[in-house]
């Protein structure tokens, strides 16, 4: 079986941008990268796609995350023998320039519902 983890950073780096984290892992790869920061809630978890790039290359990120990143993300995981619906919460911040290792980012979110 595929953890959710492993399923998802797969999805991911099947994508124009192959350096994929999830955040809290030791090292960021060099950008352009994407680090993946799951928010857990109480009727969903917010999954947090931080798209980093080298300063100037905010229209790639951008096209990134409101062309590409919903594409990717557009079919089901399959997840321990069943399938996993992401949902686009059409929520996108751009332009983060603060990062702590020097690069430039955008932010798009996703959620699963939690059944009950």
């Amino acid at each position: 079986m595929i953890s959710w983890n492993t399923a998802l950073t797969e999805r991911i780096k099947s994508g124009t941008i192959a350096n994929v984290m999830f955040f809290g892992d030791d090292k960021r790869p060099a950008p352009p990268c994407v680090v993946i920061k799951p928010i857990g809630g109480t009727d969903r978890t917010v999954i947090q796609f931080y798209i980093h790039g080298e300063m100037g290359s905010q229209d790639d990120l951008e096209a990134y995350a409101l062309k590409e990143l919903p594409e990717l993300l557009r079919a089901p995981l399959e997840v321990e023998d069943k399938a996993t619906k992401l949902f686009d919460t059409k929520q996108y911040i751009a332009g983060i320039a603060n990062s702590d290792d020097g690069t430039i980012s955008v932010r798009r979110d996703f959620y699963i519902p939690l059944l009950f």
